[in-house]
């Protein structure tokens, strides 16, 4: 009988090691909510995954990745996971409606947002965390509070059709200096240290956006959204207890994989995340042809 595998997200990583698991003639069932390839979709501009000498769009990526799975016999869910529970020996995957069970779990659904302190509820529904949705909007303006890689690729990706505004609250600049170049000569995006958002207000389809300057008069902005790319973190919240209370076991005993972003700590670059997926599929597989497992 043959294992039944689970790989929780579509992004890189999960479509890596999917494919993998694939070829060595397994039947492994993807679960994604959104589209494939996850965030990779926000991505300007790949250029450091070999293959693309002149870069490509993470939604080019994306389609591409979509082109490539459907080669293989894989049954992709395209619902959200709600939680993953481990009793009797299985892996229990709750959708709406709807259980699965599966003997080994490969986690692979990337990284949540770092949302801010100090705002209201209502503040925080005004504010979001990615640019997929925004990617075709044109003729708008966008305040996006961060300065790390992602904060200064989400400006670079808006900037072609809209004005963005970054804020960062220190002086430094995370962002690889290539970032900072294209952003800092760019004629779309304006940009502004030492500036923290202190409240936001809505007025019909704008938002008010006051700031602090230190050291200088505050500073009052009017766009149409704001981004938050402040930090992520691993998206493993639908792991229930009785998965967490086991985890380094299941770990040891390689019924439970975390890969790519999910599992690479701050290390999160797509090369990192498809070698190590396709690492993780090629162990499992071994593993499989060395046991004696009984499902």
């Amino acid at each position: 009988m043959e294992p039944e595998i689970a790989v929780i997200g579509a992004g890189p990583a999960g479509v890596a090691c999917t494919i993998q698991l694939a070829r060595f003639g397994y039947y492994p069932t993807l679960f994604e909510r959104g589209e494939i390839g996850g965030l990779v979709r926000n991505a300007n501009c790949i250029n450091n995954y070999p293959g693309f000498p002149n870069g490509i769009t993470g939604l080019k990526f994306s389609k591409l990745l979509q082109k490539h799975i459907m080669n293989y016999d894989i049954k992709i869910i395209k619902k959200e996971v709600l939680r993953i529970e481990f009793e009797n020996n299985h892996f229990h995957v709750h959708l709406k409606n709807e259980v699965s069970d599966f003997n080994f779990l490969i986690v692979s659904s990337g990284t949540k947002p770092i949302k801010p302190d100090g705002f209201s509820k209502q503040q925080l529904e005004l504010f979001s965390y990615d640019i997929v949705k925004d990617i075709l909007r044109k003729n708008k303006k966008f305040i996006i509070v961060g300065a790390g890689d992602a904060a200064f690729d989400y400006a670079l990706t808006l900037s072609s059709a809209n004005d963005v505004i970054i804020l960062n609250r220190r002086k430094k600049i995370n962002a690889i200096p290539e970032l900072q170049d294209k952003v800092l000569n760019n004629e779309n995006i304006k940009y502004y240290d030492d500036t923290t958002l202190i409240g936001v207000t809505k007025e019909k389809t704008s938002l008010i956006v006051r700031t602090q300057q230190n050291g200088k008069e505050p500073i009052t902005f009017i766009c149409n959204h704001i981004i938050f790319a402040i930090g992520r973190e691993p998206n493993l919240d639908f792991l229930d207890k009785s998965i967490l209370l086991v985890k380094d076991e299941l770990l040891l005993n390689k019924r439970l994989f975390i890969i790519g972003d999910a599992g690479s700590g701050k290390f999160r670059q797509i090369s990192i995340s498809t070698g190590s997926a396709i690492k993780t599929a090629m162990e499992l597989h071994f593993y499989l042809l060395n046991s004696n497992l009984e499902y």
